[in-house]
């Protein structure tokens, strides 16, 4: 785990850029799955997974405490699942208004917002650049996280064939709205609560999780 303390430590001792890689170096997860327009729900699951377990890695007293920085990658109402106190909303033009603010002292909103930079900065790196939110991305950096991963599931979900659409309508006419909803395997299993999503095709809603890894100590992604 990453002390967010001495994050803060080194950020008023040593700077921004001293205090970006120390974080940067020790996270589980030093790349993240490729986001291209030919990922498969698996992907991207696995893609937001892995974005989870390193804010996680990172800990802090907000949002109760628990589960490190998680609060800046999900969303309020996903995040209320893991823990009753909620996580605030350090994006000054954040678009989740259900997220408190103002409830952070100085040091703990400059360590959450270089939390952000870090993450958002391996997510830009591991969408590529013909993706169609690869420059949004890069322009839009006080967006809320929980945004960006929100905007490229939308992407994948307006991606597919008119005779996809068609078969995933004819087996659930809501199967766009479960798939903007669908918890990652590291949410299920952090809640400890099954799922019971079923396979629609194509589309990788599964009963089981994407996989059964547990939090890792230090790993690359392939």
């Amino acid at each position: 785990m990453v002390d967010s303390s001495e994050v803060y430590r080194i950020l008023q001792s040593d700077g921004h850029y001293a205090a970006f890689n120390y974080i940067d170096s020790r996270l589980p997860f030093q790349q993240y799955t490729r986001i291209t327009d030919a990922s498969s729900p698996t992907d991207i699951l696995q893609f937001e997974r892995e974005v989870q377990i390193n804010a996680c890695a990172i800990k802090s007293t907000l949002g109760g405490g628990q589960h490190g920085h998680l609060g800046i990658t999900l969303s309020a109402s996903r995040y209320a699942c893991f823990s009753t106190t909620p996580f605030p909303d350090d994006c000054p033009e954040g678009s989740d208004t259900s997220k408190p603010t103002g409830t952070m002292n100085d040091a703990e909103r400059a360590v959450v917002r270089l939390v952000r930079q870090v993450l958002l900065r391996k997510i830009h790196a591991s969408v590529h650049p013909d993706f169609y939110l690869y420059n949004d991305i890069l322009m839009n950096q006080l967006e809320p996280i929980h945004v960006h991963i929100s905007n490229i599931r939308d992407k994948f979900a307006r991606n597919r064939s008119r005779e996809e659409l068609k078969y995933l309508a004819a087996k659930n006419c809501y199967w766009c709205r479960n798939w903007m909803n669908y918890r990652t395997s590291f949410e299920i299993q952090a809640q400890s609560t099954p799922t019971n999503i079923k396979i629609y095709g194509d589309i990788a809603f599964t009963s089981t999780a994407v996989d059964n890894n547990s939090v890792p100590t230090k790993c690359n992604s392939t």
